[in-house]
């Protein structure tokens, strides 16, 4: 019994142990290990022209197209991005290239020039280009060369030279090519004339070159250029073109004889020209051609069967000098331009329909003593001795309407003095100007004093009544009461000179066969008592454009 229990305390202790060892085992065995074995991570870097940045130089025709390099090898070393510009570009002398058609791809280094519209010369283009990199910036100096080969093809022409006649219509010479590449290379070609008159063309395919339209005598020379899939070639004055005599044209004045240059009328002036003398050609219809400033008023221009120019009366035309042309066209429908042979100048002349010096017997008369002439108060005192009245001599000058604040007067009433103008003979369609004369003063306390206003109405009712009526009276423009357009004292101690006042009116807004020209004097709101002086008013007159025959030269 005491032995066993011996042997269950050994193996109590025995297995504590090893359960001791076990926990240490595990709890060792799970310990973190960390190995610190790397490789250090090299960019790698450039320097100026150090050979790891490649290009191959290439071989192009100058096609009308984007053309550009192949991408550069970089070497295995750089492990970074590169960033690539373009440094310069030496180009053939006498290049016709444009610099800013040349671009370069920033990560790739693939240079381009753009020659979509031709220029890109032959000869060699040497690029030096930079490169931003881990280093810094590298320079590789002639980099690349873009060696531009001329296009392998030669222009040729049937006949270089031809004679034509000046109506002649029709194909006069055919232009083709030659491919010198000697492999077949050259396709997509294409011709087209360059700066040609528009009496010629080309045919974009074939080449033919023809005449399709009447010319004037003289040589022309036609330059050729020819469009392909490896770029464009020209042929400088390829073709020489004779062309005969043209047929000749001359305007005579009304006299059928005298040459004419030149016809001055109004800008309602009609007028039609003398047919014109065509020569060695027969027309059977023509054209007018009027310079863009006068096509606004094409409608008011034509031509006749002959040739004759046609203007029709009250086209207002502008004023000017103004070239004309016209066309002649045969029965084989050739026309033949012939620009500018005549001008003509429209200038305008005023023509006086109305003038009225007030001239007649009476001195210190009432104004209705003149034939046309009223006068009418409309308040204040009336009778005065500051009417209007009609004066035969004043300061030994002038006949003429005065309203004078003289001697013994009161000088507070408000007068007017009209004009009855007769319209039943007048064009009230056309402009009209209304002109007259004045003399004012003595001095500027006179028009401080008073103010003057001219109007245009058609009833008098109640002026003769005594009445003012606002809506009734039009004044014109900047010579109402208190306007600016009215000018300063004048009198100069009797010596004037009178000073003159021009103004429009349009008569289409006058309804009768009558208009009355008023002139007023009143004193202003703001003043009273009464100041010495005098308005005069003379030498009224009403003018139109002259419509005058037409003038040739």
């Amino acid at each position: 019994m005491i032995l066993s229990m011996t042997k269950l305390k050994t193996m109590r202790y025995i297995l504590s142990n090893f359960k001791l060892l076990f926990i240490s085992f595990f709890i060792f065995s799970c310990e973190e290990r960390i190995e610190l074995d790397y490789d250090n991570f090299n960019p790698g870097s450039l320097s100026d022209n150090d050979g790891k940045i490649v290009y191959q130089n290439i071989d192009i025709y100058p096609i009308l197209s984007v053309v550009s390099t192949d991408t550069p090898t970089v070497d295995n070393s750089i492990k970074t991005g590169l960033v690539f510009s373009i440094d310069t570009v030496i180009a053939p002398a006498g290049s016709t290239f444009n610099y800013s058609n040349f671009s370069i791809d920033a990560p790739s280094g693939v240079i381009s020039y753009d020659n979509s519209n031709g220029g890109f010369s032959e000869g060699d283009y040497v690029a030096s280009v930079n490169v931003n990199n881990a280093g810094g910036i590298a320079k590789y100096q002639n980099a690349v060369t873009m060696i531009v080969k001329s296009v392998p093809i030669q222009i040729n022409i049937d006949n270089a030279s031809v004679d034509v006649g000046s109506l002649e219509i029709g194909e006069i010479a055919t232009a083709s090519i030659t491919d010198l590449s000697g492999q077949g290379v050259v396709n997509s070609v294409t011709y087209k004339l360059v700066d040609a008159p528009d009496q010629y063309s080309i045919d974009a395919t074939t080449g033919v070159i023809s005449k399709i339209q009447a010319a004037n005598s003289g040589s022309t020379k036609l330059t050729v250029q020819v469009g392909s899939n490896l770029g464009a070639v020209t042929a400088e004055d390829l073709l020489t073109i004779n062309v005969g005599p043209s047929p000749t044209l001359n305007f005579v004045q009304l006299d059928g004889t005298s040459q004419l240059t030149r016809v001055t009328l109004s800008p309602y002036t009609a007028y039609k020209s003398h047919p014109p003398v065509l020569s060695d050609m027969t027309a059977t219809s023509w054209e007018i051609n009027l310079p863009e400033s006068l096509t606004s008023f094409a409608t008011f221009f034509s031509i006749g069967d002959a040739g004759e120019v046609i203007i029709i009366g009250d086209a207002n035309l502008p004023e000017g000098d103004y070239k004309i042309g016209v066309t002649p066209t045969n029965a084989g429908g050739i026309s033949l331009p012939f620009p500018e042979i005549f001008s003509i100048k429209v200038e305008s002349r005023a023509k006086v329909i109305l003038e009225d010096l007030i001239n007649g017997p009476g001195d210190s008369a009432p104004p209705s003593s003149v034939s046309g002439w009223s006068s009418f108060v409309i308040s204040g005192t009336v009778g005065d001795g500051s009417t209007w009245k009609k004066m035969g001599n004043i300061a030994g000058k002038w006949s003429a309407m005065r309203r004078w604040m003289g001697g013994t007067y009161v000088g507070d009433s408000d007068e007017v003095v009209l004009r009855e103008i007769d319209l039943s003979s007048v064009d009230k369609t056309k402009p009209t100007t209304i002109v007259f004369s004045e003399v004012i003063g003595y001095g500027a306390a006179y028009t401080n004093k008073y103010d003057r206003a001219f109007y245009y109405g058609e009833d008098t009712t109640n002026l003769s009544s005594g009445t003012w009526s606002d809506s009734e009276w039009t004044a014109f423009v900047g010579l109402g009461l208190a306007d600016t357009g009215w000018l300063g004292t004048n009198w100069n101690a009797g010596s004037g000179p009178p000073q003159k006042y021009t103004t429009s009116i349009n008569l289409n807004t006058i309804s009768g066969d009558k208009v009355y020209l008023n002139w007023r004097m009143r004193r202003k709101d703001t003043q009273t008592g009464k100041q010495n002086g005098q308005w005069i008013i003379n030498d009224v007159r009403i003018e139109q454009p002259d419509v005058y025959v037409a003038e040739e030269e």
